[in-house]
C-alpha cells in the first residue's frame, strides 16, 4: 500500500448501498455452503481483522462480508479507478473491522483492481463528511480532486463531491460518468 501524492485523485468509498444493494442481498447467499476459495480468504483475512471477536465469530463475520460484496458494482468502480487513476480511501463502517490491507484483500477477492490507500477515522458523533475532511486534513490533501461514493447524504460541506447511490440498487452505470466528472473538477 503506497501513500497517495497530494495530486492523486481519491475515491472515498462506502460499501453498503454502493458495492451491494438490497436487491443483491435479498438473494440470501449466506445459506450456501462455504467454498474452498472462501475458506482460504477467511483464513487469510483473519490476520487483518480488527473485530475483537472470538475466532469463530470473527470468521463468521468475514464470510458474511465476503458474500455481501457484489462483483457487478465493483466492475463499475474499476472503471472509475482506471479512467481517473484514483486511489481508494474506505469511508464505510466496514473500515472498523479491518485494517487497510484487509480491506484491499476483501475488495480484490471480488475483482477490484485499484489500490486502497487508507480509511477514514472513526468519529462516532460526527457525520461522514467530517471524517472525510479529517482524513484530508491529516494527510495534507486539499478539498479538491476527489469524489465520494455513498448511499447516504451526511457529507456536510462536501455534498458537491458526492455521487449518491441507492441502497436498493447500489452503484450503477449512470454514477460512473458523474463520478469521473466530479473527480476531475478542481
Amino acid at each position: 500500500m503506497s501513500e497517495p501524492t497530494v495530486s492523486e485523485p481519491l475515491i472515498f468509498l462506502d460499501f453498503d448501498g454502493v458495492l451491494n444493494s438490497s436487491k443483491f442481498l435479498s438473494a440470501k447467499r449466506e445459506q450456501a455452503p462455504i467454498s474452498r476459495k472462501e475458506r482460504r480468504l477467511v483464513d487469510h483475512l483473519m490476520m487483518y481483522s480488527l473485530s475483537g471477536q472470538d475466532e469463530l465469530a470473527a470468521r463468521r463475520t468475514i464470510l458474511v462480508d465476503l458474500r455481501h460484496l457484489d462483483p457487478e458494482p465493483i466492475v463499475l468502480l474499476n472503471e472509475i479507478v482506471r479512467e481517473s487513476q484514483a486511489k481508494v480511501v474506505v469511508s464505510s463502517t466496514w473500515r472498523l473491522g479491518y485494517d487497510a490491507q484487509g480491506l484491499q484483500i476483501l475488495l480484490e477477492s471480488q475483482g477490484f483492481v485499484g489500490e486502497v490507500v487508507g480509511k477514514t477515522p472513526d468519529m462516532p458523533a460526527k457525520q461522514r463528511g467530517h471524517e472525510i475532511r479529517r482524513w484530508l486534513k491529516d494527510n495534507g490533501r486539499p478539498l479538491t480532486n476527489f469524489v465520494i461514493l455513498d448511499d447516504d447524504s451526511d457529507m456536510g460541506g462536501l455534498a458537491d463531491r458526492l455521487v449518491k447511490t441507492s441502497c436498493k440498487l447500489g452503484l450503477e452505470r449512470e454514477h460512473v460518468e458523474k463520478a469521473l466528472e466530479i473527480i476531475r473538477r478542481p
